[in-house]
């Protein structure tokens, strides 16, 4: 049980927003011609930005949670080490929150434009 404690506790705050921004990176790519062959589906690009930006702003969030419940960041101890990894969670999460919404913004600028 330990171990599945510090995968959620720890290990997902941390890298958890990787993989979501990966799989909204690789789904985007992958619908966007056909969301061009077929604008209804255009909404499909949204909800994928929405399920990856919820996943990477929990993990974010829990990061903050480790930041605030370690102790000093230079401590060898284990809530120094929660505290360091808290700070690089933040740092991880805050990339790939900026790199999904911006992403986003490329979807919002496709839909006024025709698919060449």
């Amino acid at each position: 049980m330990t171990a599945v404690r510090n995968l959620v506790g720890t290990w997902f705050p941390v890298f958890g927003s990787i993989p979501a921004w990966a799989a909204h990176l690789v789904f985007l790519a992958a619908l966007t011609r056909y969301s061009c062959s077929v604008p209804e589906s255009r909404w499909t690009l949204h909800a994928i930005t929405a399920a990856t930006l919820a996943v990477a702003v929990l993990a974010t969030l829990l990061s903050l949670r480790l930041v605030r419940g370690g102790a000093e960041e230079t401590s060898p101890e284990e809530p120094g080490r929660l505290a360091f990894l808290g700070r690089l969670g933040l740092l991880i999460g805050a990339t790939d929150v900026l790199l999904i919404v911006l992403e986003e913004a490329y979807v919002l600028g496709l839909s006024g434009h025709s698919c060449g």
